[in-house]
Order: structure tokens, then sequence, then C-alpha cells
């Protein structure tokens, strides 16, 4: 009788990536893919979800790849990583140290403008311009002065989208009929723009107020914080307009 002899491969979860929608707070939609910038191992998705990364080379010489999360409906989001000497460093402010024994690391995505939102969800859509006419990419856009963390950024069209997840009854007020979302107790929303030109940081605020119509928005109504800012209304989307 021949001996048959099975060769066994022991693995070793080195990293898993968990994504989180940053709408819903459940899985991504769509088509995802996670992947270690310049190095060849790939990424297992479990059923679980968590994306895994095996048998990384910890113990040889310090490498830098990029964890990059690319999809259908969110933002791109890449991760500096330092992988050497026994550990996985996630270069945050501060760095990340991945535990060995748990090494998990969870990611929330932003959806994009493209995402498909549920009829009925709060949203404020609009597009950035800066002061030669032209849109601007990943400019980043703050609602100010509220705990509900409501934040995103432009797509390279220059477009984005800020949602309103979960409101309570205290963070809304009805006017006319209309149901109204209040931020530090009022009704007027106070935008914070930030972008890059002419390798200058620029930093804008403009305030959205309920109501005004679109000759009203003409004349300067529901503009503060600076005069240099313009905001217009078309099709149901605000746009900034940077006037120098």
């Amino acid at each position: 009788m021949t001996d048959i002899r099975l060769e066994t491969q022991e693995t070793k979860l080195s990293l898993a990536i968990l994504l989180e929608d940053d709408y819903t707070g459940a899985n991504p939609i769509g088509n995802v893919y996670v992947s270690l910038e310049g190095r060849k191992e790939k990424s297992i998705k479990n059923l679980s979800s968590y994306y895994l990364f095996l048998d990384l080379p910890l113990d040889s010489p310090e490498t830098k790849p990029t964890i990059q999360i690319r999809s259908d409906y969110y933002f791109n989001k890449d991760l500096k990583t330092k992988i050497g000497q026994g550990v996985i460093i996630i270069e945050n402010n501060p760095p990340e140290v991945i535990d060995p024994e748990n090494p998990v690391k969870r990611v929330k995505l932003k959806p994009k403008p493209s995402y498909p939102f549920p009829v009925g969800a709060t949203l404020i859509r609009g597009m950035i311009y800066d002061s030669s006419g032209k849109t601007v990419p990943s400019a980043k856009i703050n609602v100010m002065g509220t705990n509900m963390d409501i934040n995103n950024m432009t797509s390279e069209e220059g477009e984005f989208v800020l949602y309103f997840r979960h409101l309570k009854e205290a963070e809304t007020e009805k006017v006319g009929g209309r149901v109204l979302v209040k931020v530090d107790n009022s009704t007027t929303i106070t935008l914070q723009v930030e972008y890059k030109e002419n390798n200058l940081d620029i930093s804008k605020s403009i305030i959205l107020e309920e109501g005004p119509s679109e000759e009203n928005l003409e004349k300067g109504y529901g503009v503060e914080a600076y005069k240099t800012n313009v905001l217009r209304k078309s099709n149901g989307k605000y746009s900034l307009v940077v006037v120098d």
C-alpha cells in the first residue's frame, strides 16, 4: 500500500479591516475593494464582512504600504501603514498600533453624492467653486456648532452632500407645516468650507437660512460671515461661489 502524506500549511491573521457605511452604520453597499498598494498579498472577505490580510511579513524589514479602499458609492480611503519589526502601525495622528491578538481596524466610509439615499433623507447638496469659478475637488465641508458630527468632502466635480441621520424630535422644528433641522437650537445652518487654492489654505463660512427665495438669494439674503461669499440655488441645490 502506498503511503499518502498530506501537507498542511498554517496561516496567521495579520490584519482585519471592518468597513462601515457612515450613513446607515451598516455594511457598505455596492462593490468594495480593499488592497495593499505595492504588495502581492490580497484581502479575503469572510462571511462576517471582514477583509482579511494573512501572513503579512511582520518580522521583515519595515515597509510602508498603503491600505487602499475603493468602492462604487463612497469616497476613496487610503490608510498609510508601517509593517515590520513585529507590528502594524496605522499612521494616524497619533499613530495607531494594531493589537496582534485582535488585529482589527474599523473604517467608516463617507457616501459620495451619487450614493442612493432613501426617499425622505435629510440632505444638503451643493457645489463648491473657487475664486476663478472653477469647481473645487476634495474640499472639506463641515456643519458648524453641532454634536451630530456632520461633515463630508467634495467629489472630483466639486459636488458635495451632507446627510443628517437619525434626527431626534429635539433636533427638528415644525414651521408652517414643514419640519426643519435645528442646529444649536436654530434652523439656520452654518457650513465651514476648507480647500486649497494656489497652494494656500482657504477657509470660508457660510450660513444657510431656510426658506429664502431665489431672488432673495441673489440679493444676498441668507449669506453671512464673509461678504465675498455668494450663495446660489439651482435645481434644489445650493452652490458656494467665492468672489474676490
